[in-house]
């Protein structure tokens, strides 16, 4: 018989490999396994127990034998309010791995309670001083500073976010930008048509549309908006600056600084750019970065990803651990503990979320962005 939960889950994964990027298919993988709980999942799975080799459940509701995770906020058959009952598994919370007694990746067990659907974040920006949020149910949750606006999401469903100085920008599902916040520059003053990825920056955003052509709009003081031509996969706007990952997997940036044309000869995976740096992802998944204070301690290793903030870069090591480093006491003096999908970097404060699909902020919190609502 075929499961038509896994086959929706496996097709939709499949979707979201080509179409979105890699920590956001993460967090959307971790949100099917936990909406979806396949009632058959612990017959299917080749790291779940035979059903004979379970220790029978303490409390049960009813006479369900089947383990899975039913997020409702009730202790349904089987779970410990949304979870399962806990026991001994020392060193398998937040490892990645749906262990045996484990209702999903890091959920159940002796790990930490299932999150709610609605604690699940399939994408994460971190601005200047506030930060956004895409839950899993394509709800928008903006926090933080407020003075223009930039946490005050129109009602909508969105798929996508970039927080920007003091205005944000996000793709709705129906690929249309949506910009609030400040607009002294007509940074929030969007174009129509259908985009791919959105940058908010200083003064000005950068968007790609369907085909990858780049458009840009607002202050144009250092040629903000004089944008390359080609076709592109990626986009981060700066302080003043932006840069863009072509379909070669080679950097462009323009705008302010001169100091931002990244002089290495390397084609790249993923781009970030900071205040008045920039920071890539190579292909061997090492890191370069270039402009202000961007060579100082650039660390070695192996990244998923990047974040390049205001003088300080944080990334995501391929063991899904946070390294941050630069010019400020947050990134001196700050460790994130646990494993993550994906961060964010904001002037003071920087924000992950967790292989669980939960949220961390550290760092300063004068606006309340360390706090999500």
């Amino acid at each position: 018989m075929i499961n038509r939960a896994r086959l929706c889950k496996t097709l939709i994964l499949k979707w979201c490999n080509i179409h979105l990027p890699s920590g956001v298919c993460v967090a959307l993988c971790l949100s099917l396994v936990m909406l979806g709980c396949d009632p058959d999942s612990s017959k299917t799975q080749n790291n779940t127990l035979e059903e004979s080799e379970v220790s029978p459940p303490q409390n049960h509701n009813n006479n369900e034998s089947t383990k899975h995770c039913v997020m409702d906020g009730v202790n349904n058959a089987d779970e410990n309010q949304d979870c399962a009952e806990k026991e001994d598994l020392q060193g398998t919370c937040f490892d990645g791995i749906q262990n045996q007694n484990e209702e999903a990746i890091d959920c159940g067990g002796e790990c930490e309670r299932c999150p709610a659907p609605d604690e699940f974040f399939a994408d994460l920006s971190s601005g200047f001083q506030h930060n956004c949020a895409v839950q899993s149910d394509a709800h928008l949750r903006c926090w933080g500073k407020n003075e223009f606006g930039e946490s005050d999401v129109p009602e909508g469903s969105y798929t996508q976010v970039s927080a920007g100085f003091n205005h944000t920008c996000a793709l709705g599902e129906d690929r249309s930008i949506y910009c609030w916040g400040d607009n002294s520059y007509g940074q929030r003053d969007y174009p129509a048509g259908h985009y791919q990825a959105i940058g908010a920056g200083g003064y000005h955003s950068c968007a790609l549309d369907e085909y990858g052509t780049i458009e840009c709009w607002g202050k144009n003081s250092d040629n903000q908006l004089g944008k390359p031509s080609g076709s592109f996969v990626e986009i981060s706007a700066g302080f003043n600056h932006t840069c863009a990952l072509d379909i070669d997997g080679h950097v462009r940036c323009w705008g302010g600084a001169d100091s931002l044309q990244n002089t290495e000869a390397n084609t790249y995976t993923s781009i970030s750019s900071g205040s008045y740096h920039a920071c890539a992802i190579r292909d061997d998944q090492g890191i370069d970065c270039w402009g202000q204070y961007s060579k100082r301690s650039t660390p070695r290793g192996t990244f998923q990803s990047v974040s390049a903030g205001h003088h300080y870069t944080c990334a995501l090591t391929t063991d899904a651990s946070i390294h941050c480093w630069g010019d400020t006491p947050f990134a001196r003096n700050t460790e994130f503990e646990g494993k993550y999908v994906s961060v964010s970097a904001g002037a003071y404060h920087a924000c992950g979320v967790k292989i669980n699909g939960t949220l961390q902020c550290l760092g300063e919190n004068p606006f309340g962005q360390l706090s999500f609502p």
